[in-house]
């Protein structure tokens, strides 16, 4: 995993939204920003933070737009 430096800010919600869970609530955090800002590496921070708890993954792609008819 990547280094995470100067992001106390996000791994501290990070890690509140975690313990939350842990606590019986429910929560959901939103990773938003443009390439290159390091979402993907603040979700494996997420996940290897949650190892006591069971995480879903999903994958996307960019959609390539609609076609007109």
């Amino acid at each position: 995993m990547s280094a995470l430096l100067d992001r106390e800010a996000e791994r501290a919600a990070i890690d509140n939204v975690l313990a939350a869970a842990r606590g019986g609530l429910s929560s959901t955090l939103v990773l938003r920003g443009g390439p290159g800002v390091g979402k993907t590496t603040l979700l494996q921070y997420s996940v290897a933070a949650a190892s006591d708890l069971t995480v879903s993954t999903v994958s996307g792609v960019e959609s390539a737009g609609r076609r007109s008819p």
